[in-house]
């Protein structure tokens, strides 16, 4: 694959995108791809990413919903604008992400987070992880322009050692639509 715009959106949820020609009504399932290094094989760039994290570090965490970027150094760049989301383990919350030709739109739980975006994509990963041993994320019931995605992306760290290597699972969805709504449950302990 060529190095090309990505839109990743993460659950500790994250959901991505990678910018080429565009195909009108349809996308194709790329796979499962487990684990950052089989990731890395596929040399894609995520430049925005929306993202959910559970826990709130004794209350001085401020990202567990936010919208972020990777600048020209390759360093995430929050916008001013997230939200405190209280996540409660083992309890499914209903997102929406959009992105509508210039504006990504991540809902959750009645919060709502925008952001500009000038590329086009073509390619939305969906990616889990958990670190932390007994710690499980699951990204469930998607719907992609109100079409069904018989998978789904999971990560159960059930041993202690779950690192950064080996520790998540990505969706990958290709052959998107200029515009599209993604609908789906996060459920994360």
């Amino acid at each position: 694959m060529n190095k090309c715009k990505s839109f990743l959106a993460l659950a500790a949820l994250t959901i991505g995108f990678l910018g080429a020609p565009v195909s009108a009504n349809a996308f194709t399932l790329g796979g499962v791809i487990n684990g950052e290094e089989a990731f890395n094989e596929l040399d894609a760039t995520i430049d925005v990413a929306a993202e959910g994290r559970i826990g709130d570090l004794s209350g001085a965490a401020e990202h567990e919903f936010n919208i972020h970027y990777d600048n020209e150094n390759g360093h995430q760049i929050v916008p001013t604008e997230y939200r405190r989301f209280d996540w409660v383990s083992g309890q499914g919350e209903d997102f929406t992400l959009t992105f509508d030709d210039s504006t990504l739109t991540y809902e959750i739980g009645g919060k709502t987070l925008e952001y500009g975006i000038t590329d086009t994509f073509n390619d939305l990963f969906i990616r889990t992880t958990a670190r932390k041993q007994g710690n499980s994320v699951v990204v469930d019931n998607l719907m992609l322009n109100g079409q069904a995605i018989a998978e789904n992306s999971s990560f159960v760290c059930s041993e202690e050692g779950c690192g950064y290597w080996n520790s998540s699972q990505y969706l990958w969805l290709t052959d998107l639509e200029e515009s599209f709504t993604l609908k789906g449950t996060t459920t994360m302990t």
